[in-house]
């Protein structure tokens, strides 16, 4: 089974959990109004109440990526930093329709285990590192997609060969690394008019 296949089952596994957290808090939330009694509808409301913790707040910031593995592969290299407790924020801030659903799915596939390879870089360098921080940025402007992952270091690891061959072989994505504050910063920025090539 590919990395690919197995991202794309737990991504499915997440949002049918997502799912069924939703239908349950309506079950009991229903029970609310069936109820007198002060005691039993504090404990409803408690169960009810949004819960803010870092997998919700993950999984919805993650929503707009396209189906297809890549959310699964980012899910699993966050929940795999957590658990080497390093900081982790993410932002995104892109839509199922936009530019990375136009990817082919073998795009789809290189893209994943390309920043499958830069999360694993990022998540050693930020665990040698005193703040122990890793920020994961998604967001598409006008004409591309920039995928940013930074983080803090003690000692930064040399180019990636994989990366290397992987932008030789398409053209449409660029790559960018810099430090900057005490960050090692890699950008993938994923050019518009790579439809051109189709």
């Amino acid at each position: 089974m590919t990395l690919l296949t197995k991202a794309e089952m737990f991504e499915n596994w997440l949002e049918q959990e997502e799912i069924f957290k939703h239908e349950y808090k309506n079950q009991v939330a229903y029970l609310y109004y069936l109820t007198e009694e002060e005691q039993v509808k504090e404990k409803i409301k408690d169960i009810t109440r949004e819960n803010n913790n870092y997998n919700t707040i993950l999984f919805t910031n993650l929503k707009g990526l396209p189906k297809g593995g890549l959310r699964g592969v980012l899910y699993y290299e966050i929940i795999v930093a957590k658990q080497n407790n390093l900081n982790v924020d993410v932002y995104c801030n892109v839509t199922e329709r936009g530019l990375l659903s136009k990817l082919t799915k073998n795009e789809v596939r290189d893209l994943s285990k390309t920043l499958e390879r830069l999360l694993d870089i990022s998540i050693r360098e930020a665990k040698e590192s005193r703040k122990k921080n890793i920020n994961l940025e998604i967001y598409e402007l006008e004409n591309k997609v920039d995928i940013v992952i930074s983080n803090t270091y003690k000692k930064i690891t040399e180019e990636n060969e994989f990366l290397n061959n992987f932008l030789n072989e398409n053209k449409y994505i660029k790559s960018k690394r810099e430090v900057v504050d005490n960050y090692h910063i890699e950008t993938i920025s994923i050019l518009k008019n790579y439809n051109l090539k189709k």
